[in-house]
């Protein structure tokens, strides 16, 4: 037998285990994740050491990594960390649509 779940109407989840027993397991915190794509800017809550507080994004996963537009230093940061930091993303094709009106 395998492992089923089976999802009522509220935040509960029920596990049948293989043995058949029924246990729940509390769902009540569900996370959100940011739509950032490569190329786009970050403006950040904090300013680097350098003074910038906007990052360009270098590359998406479970990480970042990030450029500082101020003096260029890369940093690898965790996906978590990196979205509670954020203030505001600015996505290339905005800039340009800002600029052709």
């Amino acid at each position: 037998t395998s492992n089923a779940l089976a999802f009522d109407s509220s935040t509960t989840c029920i596990d049948i285990s293989p043995q058949g027993e029924a246990f729940e397991i509390s769902i009540s915190k569900r996370t959100k994740v940011m739509d950032i794509h490569i190329g786009d800017k970050l403006k950040m809550k904090k300013a680097h050491p350098c003074g910038a507080f906007e990052w360009e994004v270098l590359r998406v996963g479970i990480d970042f990594r990030l450029k500082c537009t101020g003096c260029g230093h890369m940093i690898m940061i965790p996906r978590k960390q990196a979205e509670k930091n954020v203030k505001q993303i600015i996505s290339p094709d905005a800039a340009n649509d800002a600029e052709k009106e």
